[in-house]
């Protein structure tokens, strides 16, 4: 028969001797709850600020305390869910009561879960660490390929990923953080803003610079501005025109651009926001602004060139109302960020029949295509029969009024008029001319026309009309 070595039954009565004393404090903590439990309210509340002052003559003389246990770090992990911790929590960091959470996870988990996979032999994985210390560069994708191609050992990447060492050079004084910086964002994306800078040429080769703000939760571009000459001054004041006084966001994301001076993040730091400066050459860190600004070029910059700064700031509040509340965002669901009223839609009975709705902004008209931001399809259809009646009497009236592409009237038919025309034959002949010019020119009318019920209906006088077609003349009588 073997003997046993006594190291190993040494190291066993120990392990077995530690955990009788973590259940007996185990037991004795709970015990000790229970009792707490039962009196009043007012004496704990005594008892609580009593222990809070001499624990503060501790922090004043910076008396060290011992390490944590077993039991005492089971205690803690269990008690933090019964109040709100983060105030009370002093021998420790908050990160490191979270990792205590975790770990208990793990240990739940793996005494639950069945053995799987054997491990990847003790040589392999100082291979796998080696390979990583020497090789800063490289990730489990490169490593699972060299030993795949030239040691033929076919591990997984993501067994790589288990045994490579945690890498501690990407932080001062060695600092690495517990969790990656995607997951932080998605944690907290309804606390976080991110800000950044973009540069647009004007058609007198003028440099201006647009600064953006936006919110990560719901995709919302909460600021917009251009200036030739960004300072930290100018910086400032946009933030606080964007993040309104009562608001509830606690982090702000940027860049290391020097447009953002020195001083900029103690002044931000008193709007109640924490600035966090993504890294050096890493763009991704602050993808979302980034893609933001790239989808603003695409598809609003790159079909025109500004003439000023004004006119760079006209165009991009039209095009962020339209993104802010029509345009679909794949990342909520889909969704828009600040619907209108009547967005979203309800869900049609048939998933691919298209059915005939009332012509609103967002909606379906008869014709099948979708309304709001462009132009009405079928008034392309009565421009070339009002290309014949430019020179309809009245047509002057009305040729020197400018309208912009947010104030077209989204429904053809519900045309309204000036009720200082008039009414009888007059009235509707230029009622009519106006009618002709509008499908013709439906940007350059701002005027509206005349209610139907102020307009006396002459039938004599619509009879002598000369409509184009048949199709005209519907939509002219439909129009009254």
């Amino acid at each position: 028969m073997r003997e046993l070595d006594p190291r190993a039954v040494a190291r066993l009565l120990c392990a077995i001797g530690r955990l009788i004393r973590t259940l007996i404090e185990l037991i004795s903590t709970v015990v000790r709850y229970s009792v707490i439990r039962h009196r009043p309210a007012q004496a704990l509340a005594a008892e609580n600020l009593f222990l809070r002052k001499q624990l503060a003559l501790f922090r004043e003389r910076e008396v060290r305390p011992r390490r944590a246990d077993d039991a005492t770090r089971v205690a803690l992990v269990w008690l933090s869910k019964a109040f709100d911790w983060r105030d009370a929590l002093i021998i420790v960091k908050p990160a490191t009561l979270i990792r205590w959470h975790r770990e208990g996870f793990r240990l739940f988990w793996r005494l639950k879960s069945r053995p799987g996979r054997p491990a990847v032999p003790r040589d392999i994985q100082a291979l796998i660490r080696r390979m990583t210390l020497e090789n800063p560069t490289w990730g489990e994708e490169r490593i699972a390929n060299e030993l795949f191609l030239k040691l033929g050992l076919q591990v997984s990447p993501r067994t790589v990923r288990k045994y490579m060492p945690e890498r501690t050079d990407d932080g001062p004084e060695g600092w690495h953080a517990d969790q990656r910086w995607s997951t932080f964002v998605r944690n907290h994306a309804d606390s976080i803003v991110a800000c950044d800078f973009f540069v647009s040429v004007t058609a007198t080769f003028k440099i201006l610079y647009v600064f953006v703000v936006i919110e990560h939760a719901t995709r919302k571009i909460l600021h917009c501005n251009v200036t030739a000459h960004p300072s930290g001054e100018w910086t400032l004041q946009q933030l606080r025109e964007a993040i309104p006084s009562d608001h509830e966001f606690r982090f702000l994301i940027r860049d290391r651009d020097r447009k953002f001076s020195e001083d900029l993040d103690p002044s931000i730091r008193h709007l109640g926001l924490r600035v966090l400066r993504t890294p050096r050459r890493a763009p991704q860190a602050n993808s979302l602004c980034e893609r933001t600004i790239g989808t603003m070029r695409r598809e609003c910059l790159d079909y025109l060139i500004p003439m000023s700064a004004g006119h760079l700031w006209r165009i991009l509040a039209e095009w962020i109302r339209h993104f802010n509340t029509a345009r679909p965002h794949s990342a909520l669901g889909p969704g828009l960020p600040d619907p209108p009223d009547g967005l979203p839609v309800q869900l049609q009975a048939h998933r691919h029949r298209l059915l005939p709705s009332r012509n609103r902004v967002g909606e379906v008209s008869s014709c099948g295509a979708p309304r709001g931001y462009h132009i009405d399809l079928h008034i392309g259809k009565i421009a070339n029969v009002a290309r014949r009646h430019r020179q309809t009497a009245g047509l002057r009236d009305c040729c020197n009024l400018s309208v912009g592409l947010g104030d077209w009237p989204t429904d053809p038919t519900a045309i309204r008029g000036n009720p200082s025309i008039g009414s009888g034959r007059a009235a509707i002949e230029r009622q009519y001319a106006v009618f002709k010019h509008r499908a013709h020119h439906p940007l350059d009318i701002r005027n509206q026309l005349i209610p139907p019920s102020s307009l006396r209906h002459d039938g004599g006088a619509i009879a002598q009309l000369r409509f184009a077609d048949r199709r005209e003349e519907q939509i002219f009588h439909g129009m009254l």
